[in-house]
């Protein structure tokens, strides 16, 4: 799935009967009743879940910058513990809010199709039945 995708793709590579005999129609795609390729469903892109750690990865930063002020520390060139410790948890800190985010922009939209939703399939080579079938 990416973003813009509105349609679930899909493929049939085996054909069962009825009476329980099986056809290869392999990489055969499903369509829909108008004859497109997929079919359409409900589509997620988790926009809620995007932009809440995306808010939250902006807390840790801005966490970060108030816990290291960069100005006061670089005119320094002999740092007391207390500034050594406040760098190193601004650091891991900022790791984090970045990692947050990278995450966030992972997240991958979900089509959901509806139970029952009808599909055809476009068979793409010739279907041999082994013997006469009647329904």
């Amino acid at each position: 799935m990416s973003y813009g995708q509105r349609r679930v793709l899909l493929l049939r590579n085996r054909l069962v009967l009825p009476n329980g005999t099986s056809l290869n129609i392999a990489g055969s795609p499903g369509i829909d009743r108008a004859g497109y390729s997929g079919i359409s469903g409900k589509v997620n892109e988790h926009l809620g879940k995007m932009l809440g750690a995306a808010l939250f990865a902006s807390v840790f930063i801005a966490g970060a910058e108030m816990i290291y002020d960069k100005d006061s520390q670089q005119n320094s060139d002999n740092k007391n513990p207390s500034d050594v410790a406040a760098e190193s948890t601004a650091r891991s800190i900022l790791e984090m809010g970045t990692r947050l985010m990278n995450k966030a922009s992972d997240i991958q939209p979900t089509i959901t199709v509806r139970p029952g939703k009808k599909v055809g399939i476009f068979v793409q080579q010739d279907v041999v039945f082994p013997f006469p079938y009647f329904e």
